[in-house]
Order: C-alpha cells, then structure tokens, then sequence
C-alpha cells in the first residue's frame, strides 16, 4: 500500500513507528491489567510527533469505548478494598472506660451540692471536687448576699451567714465561678475575676 492510500491517522503513526493495529492491541489488553495499560499510555507518550501522539492516544480511547459495560464494571469490582482495623479487646476495653468515667463526671456535676437541697449525703463514687462554669445571670438579694445562675442551669446562693460581700459586682467583673467543696458538707465559690471567695449554697 502506497503513503499516497493511507488514512491520516495511520500515516501518522506510521511516521511514529507504530501502526494502528498495535495501539490498539496495547489499549484493549490494557484493560484487563493495569500493568499493561500504563505500558499502552507510556507508549504513546512518548511519541515525539504531535499529532501522531495524539492519534495514538484516540486509538486507545476508542478501544476504551469498545469494552462492554460489564468488563468495564468487573473492572472497577476488582479495586481493592479499604478494610477498617477491627479494635482490638484493650482498645475497646480502654474506650468502655473512658465512656463510664465521661458519664460519670457528667452524673457528679449535675448533682453537686445537691445534698443541701435534698439533704442526702455525699455519694462515695463522686470523682469530682470542684465544677467551674460561667456565670449566666446574678441578683444581689434584700441582705446584701448574691444569688447566681451558672450556665448549666444550675442556680447558687450566698449564705446569708456569710458576712464577706463581693465588691464591684457586675457584669464587667463577674465572669465566671468555680466552685470547691469544702469540710462538712460546705461550698465555697471564687468569682473570677474577682477572686474573692465566699461561702455558698445550691438552691436549684
């Protein structure tokens, strides 16, 4: 056959030193061994003449077209899976605890200072000592001592024994309260940023 006969595209790769017949056979096998389909690729990189390359690379996507859709599904079956690590019995033992503890200290928190209000004693199990939380709402009552809302809803009192009276209260200079308890059954709250300490009680 004559240069004069040849189509375009086969005359190019020609010229490339590869025919057309053999892009694609490099495409169609490429597709059921990926080893193979990157030498297909490689191939026609490295092509020197442009439009030769590109011919070469229509030849393997035409070849692309031409699989069915079931080769073409089984194919993408055959990716490989990522598989999870199944937690080993320490880890899951090691969460178990951290989750009862978490639960725990959520339990103890909401129950803080609530023997005052239901006059039960202190739970044996109780891992906390202290709760700080910021200071939602605060009122000075008719004696002069303060009552404060916290933001967990929980509501405190200044014991009306208590003779110390917090200076400058108000909303610049009261932020927060961190609450400690102290020897039979008492409270004691610092105001931050204050500082001072007075003697309180649970009323919600």
């Amino acid at each position: 056959m004559s240069e004069v006969s040849m189509s375009p595209v086969k005359r190019l790769l020609s010229t490339a030193g590869i025919s057309l017949a053999s892009a694609i056979a490099l495409a169609a096998p490429g597709l059921t061994a990926s080893a193979q389909e990157a030498s297909s690729f490689t191939e026609c990189r490295e092509i020197a003449d442009v439009e030769a390359r590109l011919a070469c690379y229509d030849g393997l996507a035409d070849a692309i077209r031409e699989i069915p859709e079931q080769e073409r599904e089984e194919k993408l079956e055959q990716q490989p899976t990522v598989v999870q690590k199944k937690p080993t019995q320490e880890e899951l033992e090691r969460l178990s605890q951290e989750d009862n503890l978490a639960r725990q200290i959520e339990e103890d928190q909401r129950w803080f200072g609530m023997e005052n209000i239901f006059r039960r004693e202190q739970r044996k199990t109780e891992v906390i000592e202290e709760l700080t939380q910021p200071i939602m709402a605060y009122r000075v009552l008719p004696l002069g001592n303060v009552r404060f809302v916290l933001e967990n809803g929980q509501v405190w009192e200044q014991l009306e024994s208590d003779d110390r009276r917090l200076q400058r209260v108000d909303d610049q200079f009261v932020q927060e309260a961190n609450i400690r308890r102290g020897a039979m059954g008492s409270y004691f709250m610092k105001v931050e940023p204050l500082g001072d300490n007075i003697r309180v009680k649970r009323v919600q």
